[in-house]
């Protein structure tokens, strides 16, 4: 994180404790909401019983690494334990939200990592695919927003199928 990220990562983590909030009952509230919800279908090979849905969540990253403009930091929540849910299932989560116009990559950080352990997240870096139709094209939509906006004065959303480039689960 940039220095000035994470100074605003502690004040914030320094109100909540002084009003008695953790930091995972605020994201909880703020991110684990309904309108965040992608619910998925996990089958098991190995398991004969009926299979296993699943809610994650995706949001906004308050508190984002330093990234080069136009790439979004998205994070998915999810109450589940590692044994149940891993890389894959954020896979499934980050295609079904975004299916098309984007290249993606994922990660869920080692523990030691994590700036809120107590629940289990991935990292999901966004880059859209843009069709340039003349000299200039900048600037990118928001992808949490519903809404159809444009990539740009003179871009177009590209609206080839999203693909994961790249997954990665750094914990034991």
């Amino acid at each position: 994180r940039h220095p000035d990220v994470n100074r605003q990562f502690r004040e914030k983590c320094l109100r909540l404790d002084s009003i008695g909030v953790t930091n995972e009952d605020d994201c909880r509230r703020m991110h684990m909401t309904q309108e965040n919800r992608v619910v998925i279908l996990v089958s098991n090979d190995d398991d004969p019983s009926p299979n296993s849905t699943f809610s994650l969540y995706v949001s906004s990253n308050e508190f984002p690494y330093h990234w080069e403009e136009g790439l979004m930091h998205l994070l998915i929540w999810t109450d589940e334990e590692m044994k149940s849910v891993g890389i894959n299932e954020f896979c499934q989560a980050a295609i079904s939200r975004f299916p098309k116009g984007y290249e993606m990559v994922i990660w869920v950080n080692d523990m030691s990592m994590r700036s809120i352990p107590g629940i289990l997240h991935a990292h999901l870096l966004l880059k859209p695919y843009v069709n340039v139709q003349g000299a200039g094209s900048s600037g990118v939509d928001n992808p949490l927003e519903r809404k159809q906006t444009a990539v740009g004065r003179d871009a177009t959303r590209d609206q080839r199928r999203s693909r994961i480039i790249a997954a990665s689960c750094m914990t034991a």
